[in-house]
């Protein structure tokens, strides 16, 4: 059931997604316009902001996740902490973007893992999976007074799958093209890319394994204009995302601001066949705003 407006759904959405960088060492923001509904989306950069973290809590994070025997005292501070600083990344986009707090219809944010727990663990006869992120969604709902999704990787681990890869259905939204396939490359990964068949549906994503395409000199999109070669031909061009409309690492945050608008139309927004789930899911915890 979408938990959008009918009136949100037939005109543009302005949602910001949240991630935190590779090193830890920056909130990354997107400020998103979203149209349309279903697989027949069309998403474009408003703004990004790069807000760095202050280097205690930059540590405080790297020490906590992943950890097992941080304790649950830190752990809660650092969650409202990181909230509060996820917070005011968000509310600098919006301001880059030139939106005011009325026009934010939603915010999708990833946070620090701090423990995923993919292998079921033994607890009083049951057998359970599970994820602890941590960047309270309570402090940026009160902030920006708009509602966010979170905790998008726990809902396929309850579902059976890995949390991994959450992007994928992103990829396909915004890079899939009739005419020509596609792989996407990224760092810090549990597959080497996202394959993506010229006019290929939900149904024909794929994962590429490591070795399988040559390596990037760093992260960006690989085309090849043949539909009908496979994942492993050679005759590749590059193509980086800010090619795409996409700036430096802006399409890492922009991913959550567009799994966050799936949940909220009431669609699924994993890849079964990719994580492992045992079926398609919407993603994520709604906190409401205000």
């Amino acid at each position: 059931m979408p938990i959008y407006r009918e009136e949100q759904l037939r005109g543009p959405r302005r949602v910001i997604g949240l991630s935190l960088s590779g090193d830890g060492g920056a909130i990354l923001a997107s400020a998103v316009v979203i149209s349309g509904r279903g697989d027949e989306i069309q998403a474009h950069p408003a703004a990004f902001v790069s807000v760095p973290l202050d280097p205690v809590m930059t540590a405080a994070v790297r020490d906590a996740c992943p950890s097992a025997t941080t304790g649950a005292a830190t752990l809660t501070v650092l969650d409202a902490a990181l909230g509060l600083a996820y917070a005011d990344a968000a509310v600098q986009a919006r301001a880059e973007a030139g939106w005011t707090r009325k026009d934010v219809d939603a915010v999708g944010s990833r946070g620090a893992a701090a423990w995923v727990q993919v292998s079921p663990a033994e607890l009083a006869g049951a057998f359970v999976t599970g994820v602890m992120e941590l960047g309270d969604a309570n402090a940026i709902a009160e902030s920006l007074g708009a509602p966010v999704v979170s905790g998008f990787a726990a809902r396929d681990i309850a579902a059976g799958g890995r949390g991994a890869p959450i992007e994928a259905l992103a990829d396909y939204l915004v890079f899939r093209d009739d005419a020509v396939s596609r792989y996407i490359q990224r760092a810090e990964q549990p597959v080497a890319g996202i394959w993506l068949p010229a006019g290929c549906g939900l149904d024909d994503v794929g994962v590429v394994a490591s070795g399988s395409l040559p390596a990037l000199p760093d992260e960006g999109v690989l085309i090849h204009g043949d539909p009908d070669m496979p994942p492993d031909a050679t005759q590749w061009r590059r193509q980086a995302p800010v090619s795409f409309g996409w700036v430096g690492e802006s399409y890492d945050a922009a991913v959550y601001a567009l799994l966050a608008d799936r949940t909220l139309q009431g669609l699924p927004g994993n890849l079964p066949q990719l994580t492992g789930a045992g079926r398609a899911v919407p993603l994520g915890s709604v906190t409401f705003g205000r």
